[in-house]
Parts: structure tokens; sequence; C-alpha cells
């Protein structure tokens, strides 16, 4: 049975280290000594400006499982009614930033590592904690290009505990896909105290081109698409009205949506509410995440027999690069709630089921490589 006791109090450590997105340092290091307490050996992978991906691995067969999880956070924002780098504990919940996204399944995964390294003798483990996830999943970007180009054929799938969808323990292994552009629409602007302009008629015609848009939906066997507005931009400065607005919208895809297909998309909204608008794909420095279905894996189909419920990633993860890279990939998580907010918590009892769900699969795969 899984120790929950060590899971918390790992889960304690981790929370009082601030890794937000590009200060993952302490807590890359702080793992590498705890596993290495356990006579564990530890590579970090270097990935940029003194960040490291830490990686474990066993040596015991032909075929490898990653297991994965992201050290990062986002930052903290206002409305904390507890110290977000001390869990705090109360009523069957941890509260911390962090605590559900996602270092409960952080240390879910090095439990559960630290427990099978020695036990499994069929099957390779690779133990996978990245940085960057929060930002543009560099880290797992940096460990695919690296270490699929020798391993690629043992990697019969990838394991996360993200903590989706959130609600429910279930077993994810579709995802939607994201494209990210920004719409720069150029308009007439002028002297605001003339009055010989009126803007308002231009951001009705930015709303009904917004409007537009969302209405094109698609559905797939992952889902609906949708399009949301992430940022807006205008103005300018002295008594002058904006020159031009500046939109972020972001594509939640699906099959077999493309980022063509979003350009021409949100080009053709635009002029259907009377503007002319100059698209262009943020700028990042790994791929955009494409969706991903992987129900019809060998390790889906495994993991189906210790989960009830099977489910899609509304939001991308890690998970969509490795599926990219042509690595069969699932998702099993804790349960809990206010991600990205403030009291941010992971419902306790959800740690042990995902640890003993994770736990029977693996060994399940274990003895059928015996066979």
């Amino acid at each position: 049975m899984v120790n929950e006791r060590n899971i918390i109090n790992l889960l304690r450590d981790l929370v009082s280290i601030n890794s937000v997105t590009g200060n993952e340092k302490d807590i890359i290091n702080y793992l590498k000594k705890y596993l290495e307490e356990s006579g564990i050996q530890v590579t970090l992978q270097e990935v940029e400006n003194n960040r490291s991906n830490l990686i474990a691995t066993t040596e015991n067969g032909k075929n490898a499982l990653i297991l994965s999880g992201h050290v990062d956070t986002v930052d903290v924002v206002e409305g904390w009614l507890t110290n977000p780098f001390e869990l705090t504990i109360s009523n069957g919940r941890a509260y911390g930033l962090g605590a559900l996204d996602m270092k409960s399944g952080v240390a879910i995964l090095v439990e559960l590592f630290k427990e099978l390294h020695n036990r499994v003798k069929n099957l390779d483990l690779w133990l996978v904690l990245t940085v960057d996830e929060e930002g543009h999943s560099y880290g797992m970007y940096k460990f695919l290009e690296e270490f699929t180009k020798s391993n690629r054929s043992k990697f019969i799938g990838a394991i996360f505990t993200e903590p989706l969808p959130g609600n429910k323990i279930a077993l994810v292994d579709r995802a939607f896909g994201r494209f990210a552009v920004d719409v720069k629409i150029k308009i007439e602007g002028g002297h605001a105290a003339l009055g010989d302009y009126d803007f308002s008629i231009d951001l009705e015609k930015i709303v009904k081109g917004l409007r537009t848009l969302n209405s094109y939906r698609k559905s797939s066997n992952i889902g609906e698409c949708k399009y949301a507005v992430s940022r807006l931009e205008a103005g300018g400065g002295f008594l002058s009205y904006p020159d031009k607005v500046v939109i972020r919208i972001n594509h939640i895809a699906v099959p077999p949506e493309t980022l063509d297909s979003t350009i021409r998309e949100v080009k053709e909204a635009f002029a259907s509410a009377g503007l002319e608008v100059e698209v262009t794909p943020i700028r990042r420095p790994t791929p955009f995440l494409e969706y991903f279905d992987c129900s019809n894996s060998f390790i889906a189909e495994v993991f189906s027999k210790f989960v009830s419920e099977r489910d899609v990633a509304l939001s991308v993860f890690d998970g969509n690069l490795t599926a990219m890279y042509g690595i069969p990939t699932i998702n099993i998580g804790p349960t809990g709630g206010n991600i990205h907010k403030p009291n941010e918590f992971v419902e306790l009892e959800s740690i042990a089921k995902v640890y003993e769900i994770l736990k029977k699969g693996i060994l399940y795969i274990e003895d059928l490589l015996k066979q």
C-alpha cells in the first residue's frame, strides 16, 4: 500500500519551494538530493539559463515507460487566504501554490519511482520531471529532442499526473491542441478631442468579428473546438484615439484543424465584419501543441482496466508533445480545484487513489512482459 504520509510530506516540501516558471533550479536540486538519498542515480539535463530537467531511469528491459510531471507553477495571484508557499490542510484538502498543478502529481511519481525502480525487472521506468510546462513546454521539448533519437523504439507509453480534468479521477487519453495568433487591426485613429472619428464603430466591428469567429464550431471524437481571447492591446499616448488594436486569439483545436486553417478562419471572420487584419502566429521556441487521440493504444487499454472513467484533456500539456513525437500518451491525475487561481487545493483522498491506479497498471504491464 502507498505510504500516503510520505507523499504529503514531500508535497509539503515542494510547495514551500518557489518554482514559478523560470525559477525551477531550487526545486530540481531538492528533488535530486531527495532521490539520491534513496540510492537513485539522477541526471540533470540542462534546458537553458541554468534551468534543468531531472531524469532518473532503470535499466531493466527493451520496453520503457515515461513517468512525467512538471515542477514549475504559475505566479501568485491576489486573493490567497493562506500562505501560498505553505501547505495548509483543512477538511480533506491541501492548499498551496501548485498543490494541484502539479506538485501533488510530481510527489506521486517520485514516491512511485522509489517503490518500483528495484521491483520491475522487465520494464524500464523513466522518471522525467520537466521545467517550463507553464511556459512553452521547453523542458519536455528538450528532453524529447535529445532522448528519443536513441530510445524512441523503447518507449511504449508516457504517463502524466496532471490534474486533468480536475473534478474526477479519469483516464485521459485524448487532448485538444492549441494554436495562438496575434491579430493586428489597423484603424483610423486621430485626435480624440476633435470628435471627427467614432471609435465605437470599429469596436462594434471587432466584436462582430470575434462573435463570428466563435461561431466556427467543429465537432470531433475529441470534442468541439473554440476560439478564446487571451490578450487585448490598444491605445496610445496623448489625447489620441488608438490607430490599431492587437488581439491575441487562442484556438482550442480539434482534428483536422491546423495553424494555416486557423489563420484563414480568423481573417475570414474579421473580413465578414468589414475589417482587414494582419494575422501572425505568436513567437515561441517550441512547436504548437497539437491534439492527440491515444484511446486505442496499448497503454490506454491497460489502464482502462483500473480506471472506470475516460475523458479528454481540455487544456494542452506536456503530453501533447510526447504524443506528437509518436509516444502513446495518457494522463491520470488527482482531483482538486482553483488551478491558476488563489487558494488552489488538492483533494487528499485522490492522491492515494491515483498512486494505486498507476502502480497496478505498471505492474500489470510488467507481468505481461514476463510472458
